[in-house]
């Protein structure tokens, strides 16, 4: 889905096996929306990214692809080994080809890492808010977005890589305050967790740099951002970074997660911040991912990798001594909520 501010129209890509019932639903929401069919569907973008991921392009292994922002074609990340990068950024140029049926652009690219750490650092009181530091022995995240459900029951989503089902996590630096353990529940694929039992969490998430107090109240939800999008990440080490745009979707990411072995996760929105600043780094998984709309924060995902900037990383904000990039791949909520219907993110009217 895309705004066109130039036509004043929202195109809607649907699959090519949509039925024409559904079309017609989503045709006469608004006189303004353009309907596209799609080459692929969205199963088929992911089940070639799984087929593909650790598979070899010439001298570079398949770490994950998912469809061009058109959605009719196929964009396939590869990572160079270490010889091909040595002979020169040559070997880094983009190249088309064909998969499987599939029109493909291949992007020769260093693999993420998942952004796990080890200030924000303080949130010991109840409602407890996105963006803060969570920690457990020898790694820390950030929360993400609070979620509930129509009894009263709250939560917060965060990365399902930042830690196994059942680990519990403590507020700030110490281990004094808990607030919950892991989660994991039906996902879709997606990044994301919870904590449980829950303690109080509010609709809120902390704005500004990692050492800052400032709160925003989260005021609606967009799980899929538009390719013109201002999205915001809130990390606990690096603070609020906006101004990053979106690349791309990522599927078949695998990533070897300390505690689980190696993960798969799908439907990942890749960003690029429009003047290069790192935008997230190592400690910042789970994080907010926010769309910034008109002055107003909507939950948008969870941080879930940072990837190198032509195979180096980037300066860091806020907290050093880490790794920290420009490109930020986030999880939408979207897939989580999907597999948990009977939660929804928290915000304020």
């Amino acid at each position: 889905m895309d705004y066109d501010r130039d036509t004043n129209t929202v195109e809607v890509i649907v699959s090519p096996y949509a039925a024409q019932d559904k079309i017609d639903e989503i045709q006469a929401l608004d006189e303004r929306v353009v309907i596209r069919h799609a080459k692929h569907s969205k199963q088929e973008f992911t089940d070639i990214a799984h087929q593909l991921s650790g598979t070899k392009v010439g001298n570079a292994t398949i770490w994950g692809s998912g469809p061009n922002l058109e959605h009719d074609g196929l964009i396939v990340y590869a990572e160079p080994d270490e010889n091909a990068l040595a002979r020169g950024t040559q070997n880094l140029e983009d190249f088309e080809t064909t998969v499987q049926g599939f029109e493909a652009t291949v992007r020769l690219e260093s693999k993420p890492i998942a952004a796990v750490g080890s200030h924000r650092f303080a949130d010991y009181e109840e409602p407890h808010l996105g963006g803060a530091y969570m920690n457990r022995v020898n790694y820390g995240c950030t929360t993400g977005i609070p979620i509930g459900q129509p009894s009263t029951l709250r939560s917060i989503a965060t990365a399902h890589h930042c830690a196994p089902h059942g680990t519990p996590y403590y507020a700030g630096q110490n281990q004094n305050v808990p607030i919950g353990s892991m989660v994991h529940t039906s996902r879709n694929n997606s990044d994301i967790s919870r904590l449980y039992p829950a303690t109080t969490w509010a609709p809120y998430v902390y704005v500004g740099p990692f050492n800052s107090a400032l709160v925003a109240p989260i005021r609606g939800l967009q799980s899929v951002p538009y390719t013109t999008s201002n999205v915001c990440y809130s990390g606990a080490f690096t603070g609020t970074i906006c101004g990053n745009t979106v690349e791309g979707i990522v599927n078949g990411l695998t990533v070897e997660v300390p505690g689980q072995g190696i993960q798969t996760y799908d439907n990942l929105i890749l960003t690029r911040h429009s003047q290069g600043l790192a935008a997230a780094g190592q400690g910042d998984s789970g994080g907010p991912a926010l769309i910034n709309s008109g002055g107003n924060s909507l939950a948008s995902g969870v941080i879930s990798a940072i990837q190198p900037h032509n195979g180096a990383w980037d300066t860091c904000n806020g907290l050093g001594d880490r790794a920290c990039s420009r490109l930020v791949l986030y999880s939408p909520m979207s897939n989580f909520l999907l597999g948990n219907p009977d939660w929804g993110v928290l915000y304020v009217p």
